[in-house]
Order: structure tokens, then C-alpha cells, then sequence
């Protein structure tokens, strides 16, 4: 057997077709809507730990803003209190004195004792007849030369400021400082109240998550940080809005991306302004993190329909490639193909069909190679026919020029009648063996059928009488017709239609056409048929097994206009018993004969 070539100019195979459009229908979509999902869920993450910063540095706010307020209505109290003005106003002649009343000055102590967000009060003083005890102090020369001294005592309102203080350990730390000056009335000369605010409170309250906070007053350095880390909030001076005191977006703390969320207001009774700042240093590495996972959860979902689909597209296109290979055999006559076929599929009921179309092929050979046996006996046959045939051909001649003769005697002994009846006889016969074809025309067909009706009223007298009624759009003269389809119906209108009628029997022929068919109605006047009869008739007419000895019978009629226009074509009959029976033709208005 030679070797099946399978070889053609293919542009692009199935399995690159396959690939193309799982690409298209599957990857496109995933890397679009994954993309759009994965920058969506940064958006939604950036704006969560945006809202969270900005959330926590406001709680921050309220929380200063009500360590500073409390703080001022304190200093605004000890402000106004005349005990203080008449102790810091007065003139001791001896310390005990002094001290005697200062242990009875118990309003320092007892603020300080009774809020928690104090870390020390005192009331700093150039009186010198008043010992350093307790929460007063003795302005000195140092202290007069320090910058928060010269400060306060140039402006009467409340100063804020950070101050560097030192535990009890010798720490030193940065803390929240108020400073006000009160002036003694009295002497004309002025106190300066000093109160700070505890860095332990502000933890116990402010460091409640993650996010680091740090605050300062205006620009200078931090007096809380929330790392206790030595960063400044002044790195972030240029970038506070100065219409709103605000900022909020991405920068850098210690070396790492963070979310930065600042926030400013002024205290009560004062120009100073407390900058707060809150650094969300994990949500960048978080927002990464869960970047860095839907990728990977996109990419593993991708991976698997990947592997899946090769998988697929291999098997299917090698089970395609035996299928291919299989018709091809076939398409060159060698029907000897594989037997099994693997999967249960449309390409199974395909190779299914393949070995059914060579079956059919096969029995159609075998029918053909049949065929050929019968019709060389038929031509056989034919041969044998022809000689008889030839044979034959003096009868009809011999049958016109008998008539011819007996015609001419009659003509000779003025007996028309008889000649007429011989010469409608002849014309007849001659028709008859004239039609060997299958169609005629329908103008031929017409002019046998009134010879015929002819001979039929020289039989029956006025038992028989008919008419002809065409529309002058039917071309009879061109329009093909099957032979011999008329005869058959007008023959059965006589015998059994017009059979008990005396006289006026009438058969009328009306051709015309109806939408797209040509209508042939032959009716006549006689005696009909009953109900019963007629739906039998019908149904023995349709009957496709039926078996019938005359080859112009109704059911023969029927069945060869269907065969040779179509279903919708053939016979209807209509008949009521003692008024007549109608026989209507239904033919195709245009039909082009093959």
C-alpha cells in the first residue's frame, strides 16, 4: 500500500488556531482584569491606610488640643489668683516667714497632684525675700539670659514652646512647656508661670496602634516622639501647606517609604502652633505584600489553564490528525481504515459517519456493479425488441391505409358520417403511437383530448357534449406537459360520471392560472359521488404503495406529477352525489424542463 501523503498548503494548523483564540479569550481577559483588580485593590489600600493616618493624627489633634486647653484654663486661673499676687507682692522680713506662707499656698501643688497630664508647674520669681521652695523659683542671671525667659517676658500672652528637662536619672528629655507671664501688680515688676505636660501621659493615650506620631511646636525639635527616636519634624517644613497647615501623602521615614498624615492647630491664648505627624510606616510593605500575592494568585491561574489547555489541544488535534488521515484514505478509494477511534465526542459520531458513508459507498457499488449486469440484459433485450419492432411497423401502416380505404367508400357512397368517425378513429391511433416521448404540449395534449371527446359523442350522442375554457395568459402552444395526463380523467368523467345520464351530459375543460400554478379543472354534470366514497377515493389516491394494473389511473396520475414537480403539486377532487364531480390539476406556472 503507498504511503498516505498528507501534505497541504495550510496557513495557519488548528492547534495554532486553538492557541490563538484561548490566548485571546482567556489570557487577554485575565492579565486585563487582573491588572484592573490588582491596581483597584492599591488604590483601595492606599486610600484605607490614607483615611487610618489621617483618622489617627486627628485623635492625636483632639488629644493635645485638650492637654493644651486644659493647661491654659489652669495657667489663666493661677493667672487671675490674687493670693498668688499678694504672696509674690509681699516683702518678707525673714525666710521662715516666707516659708510660712508659701506651705499655705497650696494651689500648685494641688493641680499638679490632681492631673495627670502635668509633669511639673512652677512660678518662677524676682522676688528675693522668697526662698526657692516648694514650686517658686528665684529668677536668676542664668536663667534671665535663657531665650524662653526673654520670651515670655516680652509678650503677655501664653508661650509654647519645648524645653529640655532632666529626670531623675539625669536624662534628659524634651517636654510640652507652657510659659505665661503674670505681672505683680503691686511692685510693677512680672512672674513667669511654667507648666509642662507629661510625656507619660501623652504615651498612655496616644501610643494606642501602630502608627508613629511625633510632635513639636512650630518648627523647632520634637518634645514627643512616639519611637523615641532623634527625628525631626522640621524635614517636613516644605512640605506643609501654608494656607491649611496640612499635608497628607508619601514619604520617607528613616530610610522607608511611609504614609505621612500632618496636622497643625493653635492652642487657646496663644501664636504658637503644634505640629502633629503621623507616619504609617508598615503600609507601604504591606501594600506590596498584597500586590506581590495577587500577582502570583493571577499567575498560578493562569499557569493551570495553560497546562490544561496544551494538554487538551495535543489530544485533540493528534485524534484530528488520524480523523484527517483516515478521510484522506478514503478520498483515495482505500476504504480499508482503522476500526476504533478513540473518545466519545462530535468527532466520534464524525468517524462514526465516515465508516457509514463507506458502507453506504461500498453497497453502492455493489448496486451499481448490479445495475450494470441489468442493463446489459436490458439492451439485450432492447436489441432483440427492435428487430420485433421493426417487424410491427407494417401493422400500423397497414391499419391507417385499411381505414384510409374504408374512409374513402364511405366518401364514395356519401355516407360522411361513417368517414368522419373512421378519420377521428385514425387520428387517434396515430397519436397514440405518435407519443413515444414523456412531455408534450399542452395545446397537443388539448387536440387529442377533443378527438377524443369526438369519438366519444359520435358513441353517445348528446349523452356527451364538452367545452374548453383557457385564459389567454397560458401559452398552450410552449407550455410543457406530461403525456397522456388528461385522457385517463376524461375517460372516467364519461364512464362513471355521465354513465346513467340520458341527455346534456356535459364535461367542461377550464385552464387558467392561480398564483404561481397552473390550474387544469375538468367538471362534469353527472351523477357525483358520495361522501364516503369520495374520502375513500382520496385516501386510496395517496397511498405511496399503492399497486395498480392501469398505467392512467387517478393514483397513477397523482404520483407522476409529484415525482416530477414536487409534493405540493398533483390532484384534488371534489364531488357532490347527483350535481357532478370536479377533478382539478395543480401544475407549476413556470417550470424549465431538464
Amino acid at each position: 500500500m503507498n504511503k498516505v501523503k498528507l501534505k497541504k498548503n495550510i496557513n495557519i494548523t488548528i492547534k495554532k488556531q486553538l492557541y490563538l483564540i484561548l490566548s485571546i479569550a482567556l489570557f487577554i481577559p485575565t492579565l486585563v482584569v487582573g491588572c484592573y483588580l490588582i491596581m483597584n485593590t492599591r488604590h483601595l489600600l492606599l486610600s484605607h491606610y490614607y483615611d487610618q493616618t489621617a483618622a489617627d493624627s486627628l485623635r492625636v489633634k483632639n488629644i493635645m488640643l485638650e492637654v493644651t486647653t486644659t493647661l491654659s484654663i489652669i495657667a489663666d486661673d493661677i493667672f487671675t489668683d490674687e493670693q498668688l499676687q499678694k504672696l509674690l507682692s509681699s516683702n518678707y522680713t525673714s525666710t521662715s516667714d516666707a516659708q510660712k506662707e508659701l506651705s499655705k499656698y497650696k494651689k500648685l501643688s494641688d493641680y499638679l497632684s490632681d492631673y495627670t497630664q502635668l509633669s511639673s508647674i512652677n512660678v518662677y520669681t524676682t522676688n528675693a525675700s522668697i526662698p526657692e521652695q516648694h514650686n517658686f523659683l528665684q529668677i536668676t542671671e542664668e536663667i534671665a539670659q535663657q531665650n524662653w525667659y526673654k520670651e515670655a517676658l516680652s509678650q503677655p500672652n501664653i508661650i509654647w514652646s519645648s524645653a529640655t528637662k532632666a529626670d531623675s536619672h539625669g536624662t534628659k528629655k524634651q517636654e510640652l512647656t507652657l510659659y505665661y507671664r503674670i505681672p505683680i501688680l503691686k511692685t510693677q515688676e512680672y512672674a513667669i508661670l511654667v507648666i509642662s505636660v507629661s510625656n507619660n501621659y501623652l504615651k498612655s493615650i496616644i501610643e494606642q496602634s501602630d502608627l508613629l506620631t511625633s510632635i513639636s511646636v512650630n518648627t523647632m525639635g520634637n518634645f514627643y516622639n512616639s519611637d523615641h527616636s532623634d527625628w525631626q519634624n522640621s524635614i517636613y517644613a516644605d512640605q506643609i501647606d501654608q494656607r491649611n497647615y496640612n499635608y497628607q501623602g508619601i514619604s520617607t521615614y528613616h530610610g522607608r517609604e511611609s504614609i505621612v498624615s500632618i496636622t497643625t492647630f493653635v492652642p487657646v491664648s496663644t501664636n504658637d502652633r503644634l505640629i502633629i505627624i503621623t507616619n504609617n510606616i508598615n503600609a507601604s510593605e504591606e501594600i506590596e505584600d498584597i500586590t506581590l500575592t495577587c500577582l502570583v494568585i493571577i499567575v498560578f491561574s493562569m499557569i493551570f489553564p495553560i497546562v490544561l489547555i496544551i494538554l487538551y489541544t495535543k489530544k485533540f488535534t493528534n485524534r484530528l490528525y488520524i480523523l484527517r488521515r483516515e478521510m484522506h484514505r478514503v478520498s483515495n478509494g482505500d476504504y480499508n481504515i482503522i476500526t476504533d477511534f478513540t473518545g466519545n465526542d462530535e468527532l466520534s459520531e464524525l468517524f462514526t459517519d465516515l465508516k457509514t458513508m463507506i458502507e453506504s459507498i461500498m453497497q453502492k457499488d455493489m448496486e451499481l456493479y448490479q445495475d450494470k449486469i441489468t442493463q446489459q440484459h436490458l439492451i439485450n433485450h432492447q436489441q432483440k425488441m427492435e428487430f420485433d419492432i421493426l417487424a410491427s411497423q407494417i401493422n400500423p401502416h397497414f391499419l391507417y391505409n385499411t381505414l384510409e380505404t374504408i374512409r374513402m367508400k364511405s366518401l364514395a357512397q356519401n355516407n360522411k358520417e361513417v368517414a368522419t368517425a373512421i378519420k377521428q378513429l385514425g387520428q387517434y391511433l396515430r397519436h397514440n403511437l405518435e407519443t413515444s416521448g414523456t412531455v408534450t404540449t399542452l395545446k397537443r395534449e388539448l387536440e387529442y383530448i377533443e378527438i377524443y371527446l369526438q369519438i366519444q359523442q359520435l358513441r353517445f350522442g348528446d349523452r356527451v357534449n364538452y367545452q374548453f375554457h383557457f385564459s389567454p395568459e397560458v401559452a398552450i402552444d410552449s407550455y410543457q406537459i406530461l403525456s397522456l395526463l388528461l385522457q385517463p380523467i376524461i375517460e372516467n368523467s364519461i364512464i362513471h360520471g355521465l354513465e346513467n345520464t340520458e341527455e346534456n351530459g356535459l364535461i367542461e375543460i377550464n385552464i387558467y392560472p392561480q398564483n404561481s400554478f397552473l390550474i387544469i379543472e375538468m367538471k362534469d354534470n353527472g351523477d357525483g359521488m358520495s361522501e364516503d366514497i369520495l374520502k375513500e377515493l382520496i385516501f386510496s389516491m395517496q397511498q405511496k404503495d399503492k399497486q395498480e394494473k392501469s398505467s392512467y389511473g387517478l393514483y397513477n396520475i397523482h404520483h407522476r406529477i409529484q415525482l416530477f414537480y414536487g409534493e405540493k403539486y398533483g390532484l384534488d377532487i371534489e364531488s357532490t352525489e347527483a350535481v357532478g364531480t370536479t377533478v382539478t390539476i395543480r401544475l407549476p406556472l413556470h417550470y424549465t424542463w431538464r
